[in-house]
């Protein structure tokens, strides 16, 4: 990372590299994108995605129903749009993981299940269960 020092401006730990890296309007958008987001899943989630208008929607993210549309062409976007943060967050896991090391978790251990569950066969309730 590049340090500015420019008086001032340096005391209050303005990161330069940041700020150009993603620009203000750039945040702005992100931000208003995740608003919108949220209000949505939370009406969804209290009261269901058929019950819940795309003009309430905008209205509990302070913001107007063309801006909702600008971010989400369709209500369904607006349900799906989660996925997006999800694989945004996964990407800068898997960026920001130190050399060498995996992103996920580590896996729980392998219970051995015994001879019900090496059976060979098709899936189904003997061959996919312990005991």
């Amino acid at each position: 990372m590049v340090t500015i020092n420019l008086g001032l401006l340096n005391l209050f730990g303005y990161d330069f590299a940041v700020a150009d890296a993603i620009g203000l309007r750039e945040r702005k958008k992100q931000q208003t994108r995740q608003q919108i987001y949220e209000a949505a899943r939370k009406l969804f989630e209290t009261r269901g995605f058929d019950r819940v208008s795309v003009a309430e929607v905008a209205r509990a993210a302070d913001v107007s129903e063309v801006t909702v549309f600008n971010y989400f062409p369709t209500k369904e976007d607006l349900l799906y749009g989660g996925m997006e943060f999800f694989e945004e967050q996964l990407i800068e896991a898997v960026r920001i993981r130190p050399k060498g090391e995996s992103a996920a978790p580590p896996a729980l251990p392998a219970q051995s299940c015994g001879p019900a569950y090496s059976r060979p066969g098709p899936p189904g309730p003997a061959s996919s269960r312990c005991g």
